[in-house]
């Protein structure tokens, strides 16, 4: 029994992502934790002054974090991960 046509040009596009990969996985988790950091520092905004600092260190360590994964991987020029790397650490 043949699959249906959704079915079939489903399996196609998506396979042809999955030949197409390049394996930036560590760039791919760095906005991925920008994402969790800059949404920590977003909900922290509807706490208050005081009640937002623990999540406002928490998105600013996300966000520290985030900058080193990017900046570990080979993609990007040498001269963006060396500005990337350091500031992570102010």
């Amino acid at each position: 029994m043949e699959p249906p046509v959704a079915r079939r040009l489903w399996e196609t596009s998506h396979a042809h992502h999955i030949r197409q990969r390049l394996g930036n996985d560590c760039i791919a988790a760095g906005f991925l934790t920008f994402l969790a950091g800059e949404s920590m520092l977003l909900a922290g905004n509807a706490a208050g002054l005081e009640a937002s600092v623990p999540s406002y260190v928490g998105g600013i360590s996300l966000w520290a974090a985030a900058l080193v994964l990017i900046s570990a991987a080979n993609t990007f020029a040498l001269w963006m991960r060396l500005t990337g790397a350091p500031s992570c650490l102010s």
